[in-house]
């Protein structure tokens, strides 16, 4: 489907092969693909029980299908794939991790694909699986994302990423992120990693703010956030398990300072994603909000 022109990337997120077939009748010139999400015959890459690989088939079927319907690649990296939750609370899981950074670094550069990628911050717990306490999650998470920084610096790593503000913990588990402090601790040597802004995950915690993100940004001399993850929920205290992150589509009720950061994709031209599942809504409800957002990016009045 033609796209609108210009520097503004507005997208879905992907989580198969079959999203394309809806993808290439939307509004978008960005797709968010999450890997862990797609059939496993169909996987992007492997692990052989101690190193990644890439799958370079379905990569290529990737390309072709972004290539097809017009759209750039970033991706969302998973907290655990191949039966295991991999978190930086562990130190046991760093080389796993760093290995998988380093793959996806690959996988971009070979394929053209953005820089930008999104990952989770540590999590603590898992329903009744706990892997350490808050104090020595955050401890643990700041020395390995030092080290992560330092890859990209270097030029190991090659990609520009953003740690994702999470909820509250609740039944299901526990992920840091859902407080301010948790950014300023765990990047506080990693100055090379940005922030990915979640509006669903800001209607989940009270704990942080937009604005002091981006304040903590700005003081790091990070103009931007690496990306805007756009889509409603029902507010903390609905918030029981993983499932309650309901990704609604956002809207005034939903989504806190909703037009302000219609504004502000105005004047940022922050990429955006919608991030609704795009089997549980019509395509045509999914054109529509697109077709707001973007003339929202544009100054235009949608009507």
């Amino acid at each position: 489907m033609a796209v609108h022109k210009g520097e503004q990337l507005i997208g879905v997120k992907c989580r198969s092969f079959g999203d394309f077939g809806v993808i290439e009748m939307l509004p978008v010139n960005l797709v968010e693909v999450k890997p862990h999400k797609f059939e496993p015959e169909k996987r992007l890459y492997s692990f052989d029980g101690s190193k990644y690989f890439a799958d370079e088939e379905n990569i290529s079927k990737l390309a072709e299908a972004a290539d097809s319907a017009g759209v750039k690649i970033q991706f969302h990296l998973p907290d655990g794939d191949f039966g295991a939750l991999l978190t930086a609370a562990r130190r046991e899981h760093w080389p796993r991790m760093m290995n998988r950074f380093e793959l996806f670094s690959k996988i971009v550069e070979d394929n053209g694909f953005r820089r930008e990628a999104t990952f989770h911050p540590p999590f603590v717990r898992l329903a009744d699986l706990v892997f350490t306490d808050v104090a020595r999650g955050l401890a643990e998470g700041a020395e390995f994302h030092k080290q992560v920084s330092q890859a990209v610096e270097e030029g190991r790593i090659g990609l520009k990423l953003g740690m994702e503000n999470m909820g509250d913990p609740n039944e299901h588990s526990e992920i840091l992120g859902y407080e301010f402090s948790h950014f300023t601790t765990l990047l506080a040597e990693a100055p090379a990693i940005g922030i990915t802004f979640d509006t669903g995950h800001r209607r989940l915690s009270e704990r942080l703010s937009f604005r002091e993100l981006l304040g903590f940004l700005e003081s790091r001399n990070q103009s931007d956030f690496i990306a805007l993850h756009f889509h409603g929920n029902m507010g903390r205290t609905q918030f029981r398990t993983h499932e309650d992150d309901l990704h609604l589509t956002p809207d005034p009720t939903n989504v806190k300072g909703y037009q302000r950061h219609l504004q502000r994709l105005k004047e940022k031209k922050t990429p955006l994603v919608l991030e609704v599942n795009l089997d549980q809504h019509s395509v045509d409800s999914v054109r529509m909000k697109l077709e707001e957002l973007w003339a929202a990016a544009e100054g235009r009045t949608f009507v």
